[in-house]
């Protein structure tokens, strides 16, 4: 492995402020891999790489014109590209005020709410506080059917006492599934 001499180190700097994309400017280092460019970057700790004017912004911006909020995976989904990097540039930009969060969403796997962001000023939603266990317990007992709750808690409170043996065997249980007589 080579070291980088002082003029490769002040390109890798030049390229790092740039917002060009990394590949496109790897013409200025012969002989390097984009990876090693990354690499030398963290030691010389550069911090993350400039991409504002990156061409999956620009096609964000593009998308997003219309007003309407959409959450990362929308417009990741619509521009088929990374979740991850939609959202890095999505957050970067509410920092700039050039996004903001208009809302946040309930996801239907899980239930963590997802940022819907908007182009434009404005202020940002707040995310509401995380339910406790014993509210989400709460809204579980709601939702559910009681007869059939009833039965599930009979049904585990048993099958609890089975396992820790709690539970006395009785002749005709022995008899009719081959336990031998205690």
């Amino acid at each position: 492995m080579r070291r980088y001499s002082e003029e490769e180190k002040q390109i890798v700097r030049e390229i790092w402020a740039s917002p060009v994309l990394l590949k496109q400017q790897m013409d200025r280092l012969p002989g390097r891999s984009p990876w090693s460019v990354q690499r030398q970057a963290g030691l010389l700790e550069l911090g993350p790489k400039n991409h504002s004017e990156s061409p999956l912004y620009e096609r964000i911006c593009v998308l997003m014109d219309d007003k309407k909020a959409r959450t990362v995976k929308e417009i990741a989904g619509v521009l088929f590209a990374s979740q991850s990097r939609t959202n890095k540039l999505l957050r970067k930009a509410c920092d700039s005020g050039e996004f903001h969060i208009a809302m946040y969403r309930p996801r239907p796997v899980n239930g963590t709410p997802t940022a819907a962001f908007r182009k434009g000023k404005g202020r940002n939603a707040r995310l509401a506080p995380a339910m406790t266990l014993a509210e989400r317990a709460l809204k579980f007992r709601r939702q559910v059917d009681p007869v059939e709750y009833a039965f599930k808690r009979r049904k585990y409170a048993l099958n609890r006492k089975i396992k820790l043996g709690r539970v006395r065997p009785d002749a005709l249980s022995n008899a009719l599934f081959g336990r031998a007589s205690a």
